[in-house]
């Protein structure tokens, strides 16, 4: 586990990120909606540029597919499910994006001392293959804490050893 490493899948407009890196983190940035990458590849320039941030393009799924995702005209809802995309009245429109198991992303940047996760549906694949990274990798870890934010629906995990 690397004690200074935060991923932050859901990027959105940054401000996650931002935080994390206030606090002396280098965070490994993930997001499926190709605009809001971009727009986190050119807000964190100077960062990426030092290593301390990585934009991840992507969503987190089991293997390696193009998927449906809904880009909604709120886009903290953009979403796999066009209902979440399209609720309390919002529009959207399918595009398809590049999915990565989170194995993959371990395997690349590390394992993570914090994990929080914007989606529903990326929750339990994230869980999952981090929860086998660090079966297999730590045998010093006692416990993982989960954080759920009801109004945001944003959950995170810290990984302790």
């Amino acid at each position: 586990m690397d004690r200074d490493l935060v991923y932050d899948v859901g990027v959105h407009n940054g401000d996650d990120t931002a935080f994390y890196m206030s606090q002396g983190y280098r965070v490994v940035a993930i997001e499926a909606d190709p605009a809001q990458a971009e727009a986190g590849r050119k807000r964190f320039a100077a960062e990426i540029e030092k290593g301390q941030v990585h934009v991840v393009e992507a969503a987190i799924g089991p293997s390696h597919v193009q998927a449906s995702f809904w880009i909604s005209s709120n886009p903290e809802l953009n979403s796999f499910d066009r209902q979440n995309a399209e609720v309390c009245n919002n529009t959207s429109h399918e595009i398809q994006v590049t999915c990565r198991p989170m194995n993959d992303i371990l395997a690349e940047f590390g394992t993570p001392y914090y994990l929080k996760v914007d989606s529903r549906l990326q929750i339990i694949s994230a869980w999952r293959h981090l929860n086998q990274t660090i079966s297999l990798n730590s045998s010093r870890l006692k416990r993982a804490v989960w954080r759920i934010c009801s109004l945001c629906t944003i959950s995170a995990i810290r990984v302790s050893n």
